[in-house]
């Protein structure tokens, strides 16, 4: 794999987990749970 690749799938994973995270901050601040659809599907 040449370094354009491996910081393509970098980047995208860096962002995955910010846009999660933001998601995640959001859910705390409104207290809300996931619920039970999103639960089941994860799985």
């Amino acid at each position: 794999m040449d370094i354009e690749t491996e910081f393509l799938y970098a980047s995208r994973m860096i962002l995955a987990a910010l846009i999660g995270g933001l998601i995640g901050w959001e859910r705390e601040r409104h207290a809300c749970d996931a619920g039970f659809e999103l639960t089941w599907q994860l799985q």
